[in-house]
């Protein structure tokens, strides 16, 4: 079944699409990466999306996500690379406490105040705006 988790022994899970190349690791294979296209790099999930000019790409994501408030930025990396590293409570543990501080900075005051102060018809647009200038200024605090 594409795409569905799969679990080893119980020691950890991958989508059936990417697993591939960690099955040839713990086989002793090495999946050169020099001849993985584009494409198979994509459905091997080694890359998320495959464009044609990927520094225009990388541009464009990296002032999408400048224009997000920086705290929850910064405590949703630290939460992904931490809780990466433990148990399922553990991680959980990490995630709540990680949203704990966003949800009592400054940074989501403004937040939850610019979505307040937006007409209930347009929050939708607020948040999937391909725009990200709808996004107030965020002090990081």
């Amino acid at each position: 079944m594409s795409g569905s988790p799969v679990e080893i022994q119980g020691l950890f899970e991958f989508d059936s699409d990417n697993g591939r190349v960690l099955v040839d690791v713990l086989r002793g294979r090495d999946p050169d990466p020099r001849i993985v296209t584009p494409e198979v790099a994509l459905q091997l999930g080694l890359v998320h999306e495959v464009v044609d000019d990927a520094p225009a790409r990388a541009l464009e994501l990296a002032q999408e996500i400048a224009c997000l408030p920086p705290m929850s930025v910064g405590n949703a990396k630290r939460a992904l690379y931490l809780g990466s590293d433990t148990n399922l409570q553990g991680a959980f543990e990490i995630e709540n406490m990680n949203w704990t501080e966003v949800m009592q900075s400054d940074d989501a005051k403004v937040a939850l105040g610019a979505i307040i102060a937006t007409d209930p018809d347009k929050r939708r647009d607020f948040f999937e705006s391909a725009n990200s200038q709808n996004y107030p200024s965020y002090s990081g605090h």
